[in-house]
Parts: C-alpha cells; structure tokens; sequence
C-alpha cells in the first residue's frame, strides 16, 4: 500500500486528517496489507500532542490487521520521525519493522526484502 501526502496537507484541519487516519485503518482493516509505503516528503501538517494521542487510541481501537513492514519517505523533519517512532511503540504496532528513508528505491527495496 503507497500512502502519498501532498503539499495541500498544510491546509488540514484537525477533523480533515483524522478522516484520512481512520480511511487509511479501514483500507488497512479491509485489505490487511503487509508492506506499507508512506510518502511523507511533502507532509505539511502539525500533528499536536493532543491528535497524537487519539492516533494512538485508534490504531489500538480499529486496527484488526498490522502490517509487518512500513517504510517512511520522511520530510526529514526529526521531531515527526521521533513522534511517529513513539506512536509505534506506544500503540500495539511494536512488532512491525520501521525505517526511514530518503530514497524511494531503497524504502522499496527494504519492503519486498525478506
């Protein structure tokens, strides 16, 4: 599964991402997809703490399949990486592989390797 965030992110109210959010968990749910690619590269969106806290609510509500494997184009903003890194650990997605990348090739790479 390839998850693409635009420059148009920046514009989201809160409402708005949590829509895309609880999208993504029904795909998720309906397609229980192994391999996840997310495109944050262009990602303009302020996650607060608040937010945060009901991603993480959700993922542990409404997630019935978890992927083995997500790797992250990240915007290379350390603060987002350090948040999503929490949200794995504090949610029951423990057990899934995370990377970040810079190179698309390589997240691929790194998703169809066993």
């Amino acid at each position: 599964m390839d998850i693409v965030w635009m420059p148009a992110s920046k514009r989201l109210l809160p409402a708005q991402y949590q829509s895309e959010f609880l999208t993504f968990l029904q795909y998720q749910n309906i397609y229980k997809v192994q391999n996840i690619l997310i495109d944050e590269r262009m990602f303009k969106f302020k996650v607060e703490p608040e937010l945060q806290k009901w991603i993480i609510v959700m993922i542990m509500e409404r997630m019935i399949s978890i992927a083995q494997k997500v790797a992250i184009l990240s915007n290379e903003d350390p603060v987002r990486d350090r948040t999503i890194k929490s949200t794995v650990e504090k949610s029951k997605l423990f057990q899934l592989q995370l990377a970040f990348f810079k190179d698309k090739n390589a997240a691929k790479d790194f998703l169809t390797k066993e």
